[in-house]
């Protein structure tokens, strides 16, 4: 049986079934990418698809990041979706200040990594123990980062909303998304893949946002969301 995109609230409920979409196209490498991209008409639900709106298909959450309007000079207008996997969303977490961590296994990293992001550490296998200094980054980045230290693979569970690092098997693969553009044609793409609600910049002798900004130390814009997204600036 055929698996469909499915839009989802705020709140993960399901909202409408995508039934028309079509060339479904899901890539998931261990360690690596975790996207989807497929195609539906653009009057029958395009209009319906928003950038960071969640989509559902096989059990796992995706936010959209892309979306491309194309209205050939013969045909029906196509909307185009590049979305990536929830946990994508862990790279707009708070900075993590640095740390050292001296003979730890991987789980006290890990719980540092996902602290104050709304995931938790699932399964931590294996006992090898390592030292070393966590600079100024998020928390995605940690986690890749500790996984090419103590190895294994990282497993992202959407639906419980935890980490694991597991040993396990498994085969990488890569996929090419190439998109050819028609000059006679009328295009549109809008990308949120960068989008910053939040912003903290630090420059010199530990200078802020704070003199400007009533005592706080980021910027804020909520016009496109409501999600906290962090971002920072070094100046």
């Amino acid at each position: 049986m055929r698996k469909y995109p499915v839009i989802l609230d705020r709140h993960k409920r399901p909202l409408r079934v995508l039934s028309k979409a079509f060339d479904i196209l899901a890539t998931e490498e261990l360690n690596g990418e975790d996207t989807l991209s497929f195609k539906v008409p653009y009057r029958d639900e395009g209009e319906f698809l928003d950038n960071e709106a969640l989509i559902r298909v096989n059990e796992k959450d995706y936010r959209i990041r892309t979306r491309h309007d194309t209205k050939p000079e013969t045909g029906p207008a196509i909307t185009e979706v590049f979305a990536e996997s929830s946990f994508y969303d862990l790279t707009y977490s708070v900075k993590k200040n640095p740390v050292v961590f001296e003979n730890e296994t991987a789980l006290l990293p890990m719980r540092y990594a996902l602290e104050d992001t709304g995931w938790q550490v699932g399964r931590v296998e294996g006992t090898e123990t390592r030292s070393f200094e966590v600079t100024e980054t998020n928390a995605l980045a940690l986690l890749r980062t500790i996984q090419e230290l103590y190895g294994g693979d990282l497993i992202f569970n959407d639906k419980e909303k935890t980490v694991s690092l597991l040993y396990q098997h498994g085969k990488k693969s890569g996929v090419l998304f190439s998109y050819q553009k028609n000059m006679r044609s009328i295009e549109r793409l809008t990308d949120s893949t960068g989008l910053i609600t939040r912003l903290y910049a630090y420059g010199e002798d530990g200078l802020t946002f704070s003199a400007i900004n009533d005592g706080k130390p980021y910027l804020e814009d909520f016009t496109y969301t409501d999600e906290v997204r962090v971002g920072t600036l070094d100046l």
